[in-house]
């Protein structure tokens, strides 16, 4: 992970082996930086190039993250709930669409090539499309504009 400039940052042979640039806001980085400065020193070489190394500072492999991410469902007692780092992957891309995030900015966050891809995550409620038609709806503009429903 390089810096490019402000939070940005770079995130090199994911998935694909594309480069991908991924935004990280203020509280992510400082995180970030008390797991370099704490943790990560006692876990792996200081030299090593990966942000989550092993004990030789080769990049932790999926399903470490996998083992890690049920010990803690195990100590927390939701051992039965489904999770994973794809789950997570999967609710942060719906979620962020839901809150109204471009689809644009949601395939770019997750490094897709194409945007069919992303459109996978888009998962719509009939809520979503009554808030929508609500916001949108050419009637409703217009009765907004023409009338003042407050008097």
């Amino acid at each position: 992970m390089n810096a490019v400039g402000g939070p940005l940052y770079t995130c090199q042979k994911h998935k694909g082996r594309r480069e991908r640039l991924v935004p990280i806001v203020s509280i992510t980085r400082r995180q970030i930086k008390r797991y370099m400065d704490g943790p990560r020193s006692k876990i792996c070489p200081e030299d090593s190039p990966y942000l989550f190394a092993d004990s030789c500072g080769d990049p932790i492999k999926r399903n470490s993250v996998q083992q890690f991410m049920r010990r803690l469902l195990a100590k927390s007692g939701l051992k039965e709930i489904k999770f994973s780092p794809h789950i997570l992957r999967h609710s942060f891309a719906t979620q962020a669409l839901a809150d109204g995030a471009g689809i644009w900015y949601v395939q770019i966050i997750l490094g897709h090539k194409s945007v069919t891809t992303t459109m996978r995550y888009t998962h719509v409620s009939s809520k979503d499309i009554e808030r929508q038609h609500a916001q949108f709806s050419p009637v409703a503009y217009l009765f907004r504009k023409t009338h003042d429903w407050s008097t």
